[in-house]
């Protein structure tokens, strides 16, 4: 049961933090974009849109699992402000496109079947780390063979 005095000082509290961290935002994860099913030999765009409020980007990374890798694995990371700005983590059937990838968006090569799988983008922000993120399976379907 909430007493007049706890309610004070929860409002209290949150005037502190607010006046502590002028910045608090909230960060939205928009959308994510992965295809559900692909085809082998494809190229595969993949993108997660957000909103950041009034935050700066600290780092937007992408993270890939599979039933063979059950452990998720990062594969790219955009750090707008290091050095280098972004970073490919080679995986087995995970061939990034360095040059066309950027920001949110992370483009495949050759999707095969060690392509299919989970994919998760997380996006934090600088100062507090908040962090969001969404995560979406694509399956990659073989080629017909006569």
């Amino acid at each position: 049961m909430w007493t007049k005095s706890l309610t004070v000082s929860a409002l209290f509290l949150a005037y502190i933090l607010t006046l502590t961290y002028p910045d608090i935002t909230c960060i939205r994860l928009v959308s994510l974009n992965v295809p559900a099913r692909v085809k082998e030999g494809s190229e595969v765009q993949l993108s997660c849109l957000y909103d950041l409020g009034n935050a700066s980007l600290y780092s937007l990374k992408w993270f890939y699992r599979n039933h063979k890798n059950p452990e998720e694995r990062e594969f790219f990371r955009y750090t707008p402000r290091g050095k280098p700005v972004k970073q490919v983590f080679p995986l087995e059937g995970i061939n990034v496109d360095f040059y066309k990838s950027e920001g949110g968006t992370v483009f495949l090569t050759e999707a095969n079947g060690m392509t299919s799988g989970n994919y998760k983008c997380e996006i934090s922000v600088e100062g507090t780390f908040q962090t969001v993120f969404a995560e979406k399976l694509m399956t990659v379907d073989g080629m017909l063979k006569h």
